[in-house]
């Protein structure tokens, strides 16, 4: 559920057109669909893919469009003002291609702002422990260097920009974390209790669904939006793995590890070393997102909305 402020924040933008989402079959496209106000501006959701059933919705407008054509974005753009693009990098440059054409089209529409979903991921390499949106990126994969090639296009255009470095979000359709699920589930007891000995209460920057599309909703009636934000639910304290993997355990019925002495950091720091990571990232923290409503709620709410993430990705398992 949306807050009242931020339903009127809509109802206050159907002045300045409709918004359009590129990239909306996704879980976030979704979750905007359905927390959007009824009542407030136009949503056009542009998928270039098949089109979920969930997309039919009354108080929104769908279109398919072939995101290499300028002629097929721009007419699917319509007299939308603000883009919200979640195109994500699937590793051969298609992301660099769309992202030109968005350019090219924007110059040519009626829109005034773009909110561009990036990743933290293109911090990959970078040494400082405590990450804002001001912090050089250094990435290390082809994801994080595409992402961040997208970033330098969304941040040349004419209209101005802001770059969202989303952290590894979880909610309904999320992948995140099921591979530590499959583990829990599966693993030899000494393994959970090794595996919780390295990395102790380490950081997973992790970003619920609904702090990111409380922040996309949050930014979408501010005037004057930040060029870039981090956003993670990292301010929350139980965002580390001992608290992720005591989640699992106990909604997988195995044994508790919860007593098992953590190994020093230096131990981590080697590990890391091996794979070619710089020991800050066994320390790294990012920063809140600087908007203020996001912020606490996502910290007042992190660890239900975990467990709830948690307790449908271990039935799904169960039941597999």
């Amino acid at each position: 559920m949306i807050s009242a402020r931020q339903a009127d924040i809509q109802a206050r933008a159907d002045d300045q057109g409709s918004v359009a989402v590129l990239g909306a079959s996704g879980m976030i496209g979704r979750a905007l669909a359905e927390r959007w106000p009824a009542g407030g501006c136009r949503l056009r959701l542009l998928f270039h893919r098949t089109r979920p059933q969930w997309q039919r919705r009354d108080h929104v407008v769908s279109h398919r469009v072939d995101l290499q054509s300028a002629d097929d974005l721009l007419r699917a753009l319509d007299d939308a003002t603000v883009v919200i693009d979640l195109l994500r990098p699937v590793g051969d440059g298609w992301r660099i291609r769309a992202a030109e054409c968005l350019g090219e089209v924007i110059r040519r529409s009626n829109v005034r702002r773009v909110l561009h979903a990036s990743s933290i991921d293109v911090y990959g390499a970078c040494k400082t422990e405590l990450v804002d949106a001001d912090t050089p990126p250094e990435p290390v994969s082809d994801y994080a260097r595409e992402h961040l090639a997208a970033e330098r296009l969304a941040e040349s255009r004419s209209v101005p920009s802001s770059v969202l470095r989303l952290g590894a979000v979880f909610g309904p359709g999320s992948k995140n974390l099921a591979s530590l699920a499959s583990e829990t589930a599966k693993a030899p007891a000494w393994r959970l209790a090794a595996r919780r000995s390295l990395n102790g209460t380490r950081r997973l920057h992790l970003v619920s669904l609904e702090t990111v599309t409380e922040a996309i909703l949050t930014l979408i009636g501010t005037a004057d939006t930040p060029p870039r934000l981090v956003i993670t639910d990292d301010a929350a304290p139980t965002n580390n793995f001992a608290y992720a993997q005591d989640l699992l355990i106990a909604a997988l019925q195995r044994p508790s590890v919860a007593s098992t002495p953590v190994l020093p950091r230096s131990v981590l720091h080697a590990v890391l070393a091996l794979r070619g990571y710089p020991p800050a990232l066994a320390h790294r923290r990012f920063s809140a997102t600087g908007l203020p409503e996001v912020d606490s709620t996502a910290i007042a709410y992190f660890p239900e909305r975990l467990k709830a993430y948690i307790d449908a990705l271990t039935a799904h398992l169960r039941s597999g």
